[in-house]
């Protein structure tokens, strides 16, 4: 016997803002802080994200970049964690998103955090 599914897909009312941060696992450019360092700030992150935007999504993955203080690339473990949210709510939390990620641009001896915002990466 057959079944009727019927499948919707909301038309409005949405979270419709998408958001990123990149977990570096470095610090000072280039020394490794080791697996149980960047676990912690990732769960720093995924905290703030929980608490600021009700959820986070996290992955893992390889980044480099040009160091012009070095003279070289540097590679390095990221953990991506992405969180998805109303305009609204962006809105009314983006001083507090804003000060959370300076504030671990100098706790994690970052030059700059890599942020995403509607997938446009900008630099805090």
């Amino acid at each position: 016997m057959a079944r009727d599914v019927k499948t919707s897909f909301p038309e409005s009312g949405g979270s419709t803002v998408h958001l990123a941060v990149y977990v570096p696992s470095t610090k000072n450019i280039s020394d490794d802080i080791g697996k149980m360092a960047h676990k912690k700030r990732v769960l720093e992150v995924v905290k703030f994200l929980q608490k600021t935007y009700h959820g986070s999504t996290r992955y893992k993955a390889m980044g480099n970049f040009y160091s012009k203080k070095l003279g070289r690339d540097v590679d390095e473990e990221v953990t991506r964690v992405e969180t998805y949210t109303t305009p609204k709510d962006y809105q009314n939390n983006i001083k507090e998103l804003k000060k959370f990620l300076n504030r671990k641009k100098i706790d994690w001896s970052q030059e700059e955090i890599g942020f995403e915002f509607e997938e446009e990466l900008h630099f805090v």
